[in-house]
């Protein structure tokens, strides 16, 4: 209680017209002019003031990019370190709005600011968060979770209380259920192998007394739009666990997974973390991630985390097709790569070895180049693929085919486990003759080359597993 006072004193001072002092000013991208009437309240008070540039934009795989600063864009060399730093939202938020918003201010909290306000034209309860899912969500207690200190709310400061409503649910039913907010393929076939139906969000809300209690494993959607698809399922498991239910969720695919390192250099912060904070945030208890992109993703939750790893599914596979050799497309996945290396071998059994190939791979601002790599001896006049965890252009797939294709390979295929955009780049080159992919995330291109395995078994013995 005494930090909020002080927080609260603290910002009477700063507003007021005869305590000028500096504030970094941020905006969302899409809304300039929140930005513009902040603008001209703070310096109508006597505050000078320093907007950051933006440089948000959405990446391949619709995850929201947001750039806090960068010495190309502020050649002024402006940055947040000990700065009170002011962001201005609009009275209605849209999916990717909110987004943008709680990135910028965690990446304001990581890189060293004094204090985060958040700047409304009214009561922060009276804010929109407009699309489906966003009437269960509570935006005060989303600032709070990200970090932000206070609100000014018609420019009224408020401390910002955080109330996270913390139940101790407790299991009362000896059966689970399954339930989804976007009913989806994957959700359904994991259904059917447990013997269950999946319930809808809606017919859940109907029946309030009866979820009391219940243990159930929610599916969230995979599929763009991310953000809004996101937020629809925290707003559905904020509803359930308000209603004493037990959530796991099962999300194929974790959005901002990738984002699992702060930049310094740019002011990116960890976005891996923040979108851990939010799913923890609303009750949830526990999550099954397929495949997530890296150990520390999962190591960025405090609840109960288990990971379907969708090799064994993708291994079956690799084996109908008489697969020679494993090419890793860069350093990073090498240990993965290994391990499918000898799963295959194990698989052939009678002491039959399978190659390895790990390809030296290099990123830089023109883009990313092959230097090489090892084992390449073991390429030639074999049945080859490059196994990846991701990929939305499939473009590192097709460079990868086009070095590999001069060292002898007799055919290329190529796998990954989430297809997140078209991977027209990879389904185009000529070098690679089929392109397979698992259904964490539903395709969004039909193709002739482009072959779909299920992990519904999988999740459905993870599930087996935990309820054993």
């Amino acid at each position: 209680m005494r930090k909020l006072i002080l927080i609260f004193l603290a910002f009477l001072l700063a507003t007021c017209p005869g305590f000028a002092q500096t504030f970094v000013v941020i905006g969302l991208k899409s809304d300039s002019g929140e930005l513009a009437r902040l603008k001209s309240r703070l310096e109508g008070q006597g505050h000078s003031i320093v907007i950051l540039k933006d440089r948000t934009k959405k990446f391949e795989n619709d995850n929201t990019y947001v750039e806090l600063y960068n010495s190309d864009v502020n050649t002024d060399g402006v940055r947040v370190v000990n700065r009170d730093v002011v962001i201005a939202l609009p009275d209605r938020l849209d999916h990717d709005q909110l987004m943008e918003a709680l990135l910028k201010i965690r990446a304001a909290k990581i890189f060293g600011s004094r204090r985060v306000w958040v700047d409304v034209n009214q009561w922060v309860h009276q804010v929109v968060l407009s699309g489906r899912g966003g009437s269960e969500l509570d935006l005060s207690q989303l600032l709070a979770l990200v970090g932000v200190d206070a609100v000014m709310e018609g420019g009224i400061a408020t401390p910002l209380l955080p109330d996270f409503p913390r139940y101790r649910n407790w299991v009362e039913h000896s059966d689970y259920s399954i339930g989804a907010s976007q009913p989806t393929s994957i959700s359904h076939q994991v259904a059917a192998l447990l013997g269950k139906a999946v319930f809808s969000f809606e017919e859940l809300k109907r029946c309030p007394d009866w979820v009391r209690g219940r243990k159930i494993y929610w599916f969230a959607a995979t599929m763009t739009p991310v953000d809004q698809n996101f937020f629809l399922a925290l707003g559905h498991i904020r509803w359930l666990t308000k209603h004493r239910a037990v959530v796991h969720l099962i999300t194929p695919y974790l959005p901002y997974a990738r984002s699992d390192k702060p930049e310094f250099d740019l002011g990116v912060a960890t976005q891996g973390s923040l979108a851990a904070d939010l799913i923890e945030g609303v009750g949830t208890q526990g999550i099954t991630v397929v495949r997530a992109h890296a150990p520390q993703s999962l190591g960025f939750f405090r609840i109960h985390s288990n990971e379907v790893a969708a090799r064994r599914t993708i291994v079956e596979y690799l084996k109908s097709q008489n697969i020679e050799c494993i090419v890793s497309p860069d350093a990073g996945f090498q240990k993965d790569a290994t391990k499918y290396q000898q799963e295959l071998s194990h698989a052939y059994g009678e002491g039959r070895q399978v190659g390895l190939a790990v390809m030296n791979k290099q990123r830089n601002a023109e883009g990313e180049k092959i230097l090489g790599g090892t084992g390449l001896e073991e390429i030639r006049g074999k049945k080859v693929v490059i196994i990846d965890d991701e990929t939305a252009t499939g473009g590192t797939l097709a460079h990868v085919a086009e070095v590999i294709q001069g060292y002898g390979a007799r055919s290329i295929f190529a796998v990954v486990t989430h297809l997140a955009g078209p991977g027209e780049k990879a389904l185009n080159c000529p070098m690679i003759e089929r392109l397979i992919a698992t259904d964490t995330v539903p395709p969004a291109i039909i193709h002739p080359k482009l072959q779909i395995l299920s992990v519904a078994q999988e999740i459905r013995d993870s599930i087996g597993e935990q309820e054993r």
